[in-house]
């Protein structure tokens, strides 16, 4: 189901599927323009490193200026990840409340491909064509 029209809170689920099988995939929630990990898994060699690539990459073209990924894990260290301090954190925080919930760009299917996303020379046009979810 939808959210309250004047939610500012939204949930996504992001999901890699080789075949019939799901391989990884998170959930979190987004509050204006910061998007936050809750749990992810995977359960074959690399897809979760897939997956949070398209995850990042998606996010950014949809106009997400921070993805919280949770406490410093090596893994997340060594695909970019930055710690920042702790008032910075809250600051940003703060100014992602007061502003309107981001759309994530994608298809409105289950048909999205992350090689291509992660291939594409331009990706945004993979998404903008799709519009928003």
């Amino acid at each position: 189901s939808s959210p309250p029209p004047d939610s500012k809170v939204r949930i996504h689920t992001f999901e890699c599927w080789q075949g019939d099988d799901l391989v990884a995939g998170e959930l979190g929630y987004a509050c204006g323009d910061v998007y936050t990990s809750l749990s992810g898994f995977s359960s074959l060699s690399s897809a979760g490193s897939v997956q949070c690539a398209a995850t990042a990459n998606w996010l950014r073209l949809s106009g997400y200026k921070l993805w919280d990924l949770g406490m410093e894990l090596p893994y997340k260290l060594a695909m970019g990840a930055k710690n920042m301090p702790r008032a910075d954190f809250l600051r940003l925080i703060k100014q992602a409340r007061q502003r309107p919930p981001l759309a994530l760009l994608g298809p409105q299917d289950d048909s999205f491909d992350a090689r291509a996303l992660l291939d594409a020379e331009d990706p945004r046009t993979l998404l903008a064509a799709a519009g928003p979810r």
